[in-house]
């Protein structure tokens, strides 16, 4: 599989750092048990993935998984490579830890016990690091309190929208979507303090949590009839099945919600939310010097863009199918 992150990366020090965070990852998880360290090396402990697939770097996930930092390099070239490596590596290892809970709060975490014993050893190890990295005085831990906080108020909000579907609004989908970004700015939060930038976290910080909205729709309009199916309560299934049909405990019935999706093409509005949720993203950070994290939004909304002319050009071809002659 070709990396996400592969063209993107500026040669020279930048790839050699990762290179480093890599071989480091890669010795910390020959220390845990068998099975633990087998699963730490799987695609599928981290994000949606079958089968066994192992990564080879942690450039291969979105690069925001494990890599944000180094999408806004240009703050933070000025540390040294010990200290940058130190918080870059912590960061990364708290944001692999959210892709462990998030499998488990989920139900997708197979084996159960060996993914929580990943999430453990990740949080211990970034713990450790970030401890070495800066004093107990330094503000950055108000920063990595602020943020856990919000996630674990984020992944409690999921939860209680999949047993309380009415309650997903637009509203509450922006807070939970917006809120499961924040273990990813953990490593930035660090950097900008360490590199005396911590003005650029809340513009940042603005536009992930954006792009995480624009993309959590974005992914659920491309999956909503496997959620349908398994019962799994999302913003885009909220808005298309009527209030009655969340009452059973079953899948919803994909007919019926295609039927909704061709009365009132609702497909093509949600696209375009996405569509604005990455227009947000761009525009909180006008004026921060982020090449890469603005490649990112232009790549990740042209997939949008392309999504929701796909889905408009099969509604008008069905409309249109009745007007034209037969052959």
């Amino acid at each position: 599989m070709k990396p996400v992150f592969e063209d993107w990366l500026p040669p020279g020090r930048p790839r050699r750092l990762l290179d480093e965070m890599d071989a480091r990852y890669r010795r910390w998880a020959q220390g845990l048990p068998p099975g633990v360290a087998a699963l730490a090396h799987r695609r599928r402990a981290f994000v949606s993935a079958r089968g066994d697939e192992r990564f080879n770097s942690l450039a291969d996930f979105n690069p925001l998984i494990a890599c944000a930092p180094w999408l806004f390099w240009s703050h933070f070239e000025a540390l040294d490579d010990g200290r940058m490596l130190l918080i870059a590596e912590g960061g990364a290892r708290m944001a692999l830890a959210s892709g462990v809970i998030d499998k488990l709060v989920d139900g997708q975490a197979d084996p159960a016990p060996e993914f929580a014993l990943l999430h453990r050893a990740l949080e211990e190890s970034a713990f450790t690091l970030l401890r070495e990295a800066f004093s107990g005085k330094s503000p950055f831990w108000a920063h990595f309190e602020r943020l856990n906080e919000a996630y674990a108020h984020a992944l409690a909000l999921e939860v209680h929208c999949q047993h309380h579907p009415a309650e997903l609004t637009l509203e509450t989908f922006v807070q939970m979507s917006g809120g499961k970004v924040t273990p990813l700015m953990i490593g930035i939060a660090g950097l900008a303090v360490a590199a005396g930038c911590a003005e650029i976290l809340e513009p940042i910080e603005r536009s992930l949590r954006a792009t995480y909205v624009a993309g959590q729709l974005h992914d659920d309009l491309l999956d909503w009839e496997q959620d349908a199916q398994a019962g799994h309560r999302t913003y885009v299934l909220r808005r298309l099945a009527p209030p009655a049909a969340w009452t059973a405990d079953r899948g919803l019935a994909v007919q019926e919600l295609r039927a909704a999706n061709e009365r009132r093409w609702l497909d093509v509005e949600l696209y375009r939310l996405s569509l604005d949720w990455y227009d947000r993203a761009q525009q909180a950070v006008e004026g921060l010097d982020c090449p890469l994290w603005r490649a990112y939004l232009e790549r990740y909304r042209a997939r949008a863009e392309e999504d929701q002319r796909r889905v408009l050009a099969r509604h008008v071809a069905r409309v249109l199918e009745p007007l034209l002659p037969p052959g």
